[in-house]
């Protein structure tokens, strides 16, 4: 954008606004068990016989967990996320939910911000309305604690999808699980 033939549009910003509401987030805590076994995935949905590759397999599913998550921005396991945001016009939304349990919320330099001097509105993918600071972080378990099916069936497909494909470089979402999970990305 050439802001020289721009700048009578620039006076008109309104002051104040924000982007790039999410900064930063820190995703990468341990889930306590994965949404479900190597034996289950092998009886059930994949169809596998052998046992020779189910340490493979077990690396596919938390990988297609991961990948499925990140496609749609939602956690299908609970677990602790820590997000830095911008919320100078407040109404951010927490990424990676359904968010429940808001442990803390500070500014950017480390001080807490009592629960009384923050709103936080929604049911399951929350929004932080105030205060209206530049940056927050605000940590929080986000995820479910029972995975709906179709997350699961996402999951297997990815799963099965990466199996079935490795070794090749071009593998990316399988087409099963990005039409089960198109409807509910989040990003």
């Amino acid at each position: 954008m050439d802001f020289n033939r721009n700048v009578d549009k620039l006076i008109d910003w309104p002051a104040g606004v924000s982007f790039n509401q999410v900064l930063d987030v820190d995703n990468t805590a341990a889930v306590v068990a994965e949404l479900f076994s190597v034996g289950q995935f092998k009886s059930f949905y994949g169809k596998i016989d052998t046992s020779d590759e189910d340490s493979l397999i077990e690396s596919l599913i938390i990988a297609a967990r991961r990948m499925c998550e990140q496609y749609c921005g939602i956690n299908f396991k609970a677990r602790t996320v820590v997000a830095t945001i911008n919320n100078l016009n407040g109404g951010t939304y927490l990424p990676y939910g359904p968010v429940g349990t808001v442990a803390s919320v500070s500014d950017i330099d480390g001080n807490v911000i009592e629960s009384g001097n923050y709103k936080i509105t929604g049911s399951q993918f929350k929004q932080i309305q105030w205060p209206t600071e530049n940056y927050l972080v605000v940590t929080y378990t986000g995820g479910y604690a029972d995975c709906p099916n179709d997350l699961l069936t996402a999951v297997k497909a990815q799963t099965l999808f990466l199996y079935e494909n490795r070794g090749d470089s071009t593998v990316g979402m399988s087409p099963q699980a990005a039409l089960i999970l198109n409807p509910l990305i989040r990003k």
